[in-house]
């Protein structure tokens, strides 16, 4: 799971610096980065999805960071991430004043079930994003419904 969920936002960049320069030169684009407003516009993610992916992206900054500070929450959660708990993905002792620590609750099957659907979405953002490409990268989305990749 810690290493899961970075894996999973690695490999979306990934998809995107492909995607952008499978018919272009290196030199004539600059792919955008998924950790910027850029990503959301160019690709249209909006609504629900755009929610998921920058949860997605706290989640990550919460494990990637080496150095943790109190919640300030009784429950060990960030506010930030409130509706990632709401939506009860986490792993929880269930007691309102005490909880397992952040990267106990993120430590969770759930969260890290939902974070592929979420990037398998994102995937598909990207991907049908240009008709002229789709059918190129079609097999990069297909991945995501191999038996293999499901466990």
């Amino acid at each position: 799971m810690y290493a899961g969920l970075p894996m999973l936002l690695a490999a979306l960049q990934a998809l995107v610096v492909e995607y952008e320069f499978i018919l272009h030169p290196p030199s004539t684009i600059n792919p955008p980065n998924i950790n910027e407003r850029e990503f959301v516009q160019r690709y249209g993610v909006s609504g629900h999805l755009l929610q998921d992916l920058n949860d997605l992206i706290e989640l990550r900054n919460e494990i990637i960071h080496p150095a943790h500070v109190p919640t300030g929450t009784p429950d060990n959660c960030p506010a930030y991430l409130s509706r990632i708990k709401n939506l009860n993905l986490l792993n929880t002792t269930g007691a309102p004043d005490h909880d397992y620590s952040l990267l106990g609750q993120i430590a969770s099957h759930r969260l890290f079930e939902w974070a592929i659907g979420v990037v398998r979405s994102l995937y598909g953002a990207v991907i049908t994003s240009d008709p002229g490409r789709a059918a190129r990268f079609q097999g990069f989305l297909d991945t995501f419904d191999e038996p293999s990749f499901k466990g």
